[in-house]
């Protein structure tokens, strides 16, 4: 595979003016852009446990119908969640992990 002559030339000149901890940066906002321009939004879903790839789809084929949109997914675990899952679409959070539920709870019983 070979290196776009353009995108060479803007790394060697990143390197040449000291720039180069701003690539990675670079590199990360360009991946936005793409997925921008392609009409896509990023989907972020965080769940305590592995999801089978058949359940991922159709989470994400439903949000898809729901919002009519057309989603670039990113899938992590974290087993904090005790249960249930978070999901980020752009800059909507929904929050429907069991301990986001049990945190909802004890801000409620703190201010009765």
């Amino acid at each position: 595979d070979r290196v776009d002559e353009v995108a060479l030339h803007s790394v060697l000149l990143l390197i040449r003016k000291r720039r180069e901890r701003y690539l990675r940066d670079i590199a990360r906002l360009y991946g936005e852009m793409e997925v921008e321009a392609s009409g896509r939004e990023p989907l972020e879903i965080v769940t305590a446990r592995e999801l089978p790839p058949a359940e991922v789809d159709a989470l994400v084929e439903r949000l898809s119908k729901l919002y009519n949109k057309r989603f670039v997914v990113k899938q992590s675990v974290d087993p904090a969640l005790i249960g249930g899952l978070r999901l980020t679409m752009g800059d909507q959070h929904i929050d429907a992990s069991v301990a986001g539920r049990l945190n909802e709870l004890a801000r409620s019983l703190s201010q009765n």
